[in-house]
């Protein structure tokens, strides 16, 4: 189990009246900050739905060292961190 230090979706929102579609606005950007020392080997999901509609804009790490990458597979949006 991954746990982020913290995690920000600016302009993101899930609409009820859809049944569980996700839907990621204009600009949306998606800032991690995670624990150094830390491996992150596999992807660590962010936002799961029945649908997902929309991409972030950025993906920003805002811990030192690191860089995301997102991820996308069936209803999960995901993040690959990796060392810089």
């Amino acid at each position: 189990m991954f746990t982020f230090t913290s995690l920000r979706v600016d302009h993101a929102f899930v609409t009820r009246a859809d049944a569980g579609t996700a839907t990621l606005g204009p600009g949306v950007t998606l800032a991690v900050t995670v624990t150094p020392g830390r491996r992150y080997d596999a992807p660590i999901p962010v936002l799961r739905a029945g649908r997902l509609r929309g991409r972030f804009a950025e993906v920003v790490v805002t811990t030192p060292g690191f860089r995301a990458d997102p991820v996308t597979y069936g209803d999960t949006i995901a993040v690959r961190l990796r060392t810089v």
